[in-house]
């Protein structure tokens, strides 16, 4: 019985903490803006905005950080397509407001549907919500999500036509 205490420890206390390791820190690449602003800010080119929901000890939204926003193909679109801001789905202290409401980041977070981190949310540039994409996604797969939204395409065809019309071209 007591040669096993040392494995069930290791399995207990060691290998869960692991996956808390990591800090989801965003990439200072882009021009996050306050949520609290991102409505009031010139947006002359009536980009879309993302929402980067996230929470800090998020292991995918770190992995998401590392691997797909930071890559230079990512950066470029986002930086010329997007408006870009966060919500950080634990903040039920910090108080934004959206379209005439008063919210925690957290209850706006979820008001738009995020039930779990990361999550990227799509709205108009007025605030109009479009749609989210829940989970950890590979560079490839988000940059098609990206063009289908910033293109509009999305009102107008189903994403799975729009993968099909562009790997066609």
């Amino acid at each position: 019985m007591f040669k096993l205490l040392p494995l069930f420890l290791v399995c207990t206390v060691v290998i869960p903490d692991l996956s808390h390791g990591q800090v989801a820190q965003r990439p200072e690449v882009y021009n996050w803006i306050d949520f609290s602003d991102i409505l009031t800010v010139d947006n002359s080119q009536n980009r879309k905005i993302l929402v980067d929901v996230f929470s800090p000890n998020c292991t995918w939204c770190a992995r998401m950080y590392r691997e797909v926003y930071s890559d230079s193909t990512i950066v470029d679109y986002l930086s010329n397509h997007f408006e870009m801001t966060q919500l950080d789905l634990e903040d039920f202290e910090t108080q934004v407001t959206y379209k005439d409401h008063v919210l925690s980041k957290a209850e706006l977070a979820y008001g738009l549907g995020a039930t779990g981190t990361p999550t990227t949310v799509f709205l108009e540039h007025n605030g109009d919500y479009i749609t989210r994409l829940e989970g950890f996604h590979k560079t490839t797969d988000f940059l098609q999500v990206l063009q289908f939204i910033a293109t509009d395409a999305y009102t107008s065809q189903s994403f799975a036509d729009f993968v099909t019309e562009q790997s066609s071209q």
